[in-house]
This record gives structure tokens, sequence and C-alpha cells, in this order.
């Protein structure tokens, strides 16, 4: 971003927190180099504030905003229109505003996390898959999983979620009909260890490790000890989490969440600029 000025366009990272966050050094890097007069910031923001915060983006006239935790099923009550993937995941992760005022909501997480194993050079066709998480990311992930033909998709969640978990199941099992079979389980350490058996990924989709580095969704290296699953965690942050740790001590491949934040943020910028970029090209110009 070479200048501001009177013709420049707003577009704002909304969730809480938001200090931790790659996205303005990545989107206004993507700006800049695809020519657009636009500037973005991170707010951090509270459920109770939301709604004075779009209207003030209304009112400055800015172009759209990206939504994280914890506010992604929070913004839906705002939004005028909703694309097709992003009602059947039930979650928003960008918002484009349009010349009318108008709030247009969308998902890339899971087009994003797809996009992002394709860059890794990981097929999860026919595979068996562990997801931890049934909130927006892990939602929007799991549908994407089906879409590609995963073969088995492992829910893993608390008991007390156990209805978002059986929502996200009859949206794959029944709404899309999918032929991947769909399995729920509660979290915790034998039956993570259990499945990992004879998984390909294990995806954490939580914000364990987000705030805390040291909170993970299981509590020792040797649960992931009798695998050999790649590990995907999608906190990411400049310290590695206790979960990327245990990984790494069992001679595991595994990313954090760059990768991921990479590709649906090209995908996010294609909404509000109409042009894209090469995740080999950003990767090569940007160290995140």
């Amino acid at each position: 971003m070479n200048y501001i000025d009177a013709t420049t366009r707003l577009i704002t990272l909304l969730g809480s927190p938001v200090s931790h966050s790659k996205s303005p050094k990545l989107q206004n890097f993507l700006f800049e180099l695809l020519g657009e007069n636009y500037c973005y910031l991170a707010v951090d923001t509270k459920k109770e504030d939301l709604e004075d915060i779009i209207l003030s983006l209304k009112n400055l006239n800015a172009r759209g905003m990206n939504i994280t935790f914890p506010l992604k099923t929070e913004i839906l009550k705002y939004l005028d229109e909703i694309d097709s993937q992003t009602k059947l995941s039930g979650a928003v992760n960008t918002v484009v505003i349009g010349d009318d005022g108008k709030l247009i909501g969308y998902n890339t997480d899971g087009i994003g996390f797809i996009t992002s194993l394709e860059y890794l050079n990981l097929d999860i066709r026919n595979k068996k898959i562990l997801v931890v998480g049934a909130g927006g990311a892990g939602r929007a992930i799991s549908i994407m999983l089906a879409k590609n033909f995963a073969s088995e998709i492992v829910i893993v969640e608390k008991e007390k979620n156990r209805d978002k978990s059986q929502g996200l199941l009859d949206i794959i099992s029944n709404k899309m009909q999918s032929k991947t079979k769909v399995r729920i389980i509660e979290s915790n350490d034998i039956n993570i260890k259990n499945e990992l058996s004879d998984a390909y990924m294990l995806i954490n989709a939580t914000s364990l490790g987000l705030k805390d580095k040291n909170q993970c969704i299981v509590s020792s290296k040797e649960v992931l000890s009798k695998t050999s699953a790649f590990i995907y965690d999608l906190v990411y942050s400049d310290k590695k989490t206790k979960l990327i740790e245990y990984a790494g001590q069992n001679n595991l491949q595994n990313t954090n969440g760059v990768p991921m934040l990479l590709c649906q943020g090209i995908e996010s910028c294609k909404l509000w600029t109409g042009k894209s970029a090469s995740v080999e090209k950003i990767i090569n110009s940007l160290k995140l």
C-alpha cells in the first residue's frame, strides 16, 4: 500500500482477539500487488459492539469485512444476502458491502482449506479425516471434505456441543446426500488416539492454542504416538502451539494455519476486488 487518499476504501477484520492476526499484512500486500486502493485494518470487536461497528463501516463506505472468532455466526443476523455454500455451513467469514449498501455474506474457509491441501501436496480423496470442532471453520471444512470425496469424516466434539455436531452430520449425510461416512465421537484422549490409528489427517478447527499456546485438544504427545496422520492446526501465531510441538516430537508432518490463511485470504480478496493472485507468488514475496 503506497498511499492513502480520499478515494481509499476500508476493509476490516472483526473478531476478538485479532492482535495476532496476519490478515492485515496479507491483504494490504495483495491490494498493492493487484493495484487496488484499499486499506485493511484489524478491529477488536465483541459481540455487543458488532451492530454499531457494522453501521459505522457502512457510513464510511467500506468495501467489506473479514469475520473471525467469535462472530462467524453472530454476523448472520445483520446480512441482507448469503450465498448458497454459506447457507450450508451456517457461518460467514467474508462480507462484501455492495454499492447499494447491502451486506452479502460468504465463507471462504472451506475452499481456502481445500486449496491449501493442493499447495501442501495432500490428497484427502478416499481418506479418513478427524475434524476437531464443529463450529464455523469446522463446519465449512467438513462440508468441503465431503464434497471432495473424503471416505470418512470423524467429528470430534465435546458432549455439550452434541447438537452442533449432529447438525453438521445431518447436513452432510441428508441435505448433501454425500457418500462420505460421518461419525461423531466425544473429544477425549482415548477416543482421539484410537481413531488416529488409521486416519490420514487430524484437523484442529477449534480456537485452542490461540490465546494460550499451552492449551491443546490432547493432553500429551502420547496421544499422537501411534499414528502417521498429518497434523493440521488451523491456529497460527508467532509461537508453535502445543499440538504442533506434539506432532514434531512424534515426527509427524504438520502445519499451522498459515497455508489456509493465505488461501482463504486470496478468495476473500477476489470477492472484494474481482482479482486473484497465486499462492506461490505470495509465499515467495511475503513472510508470514
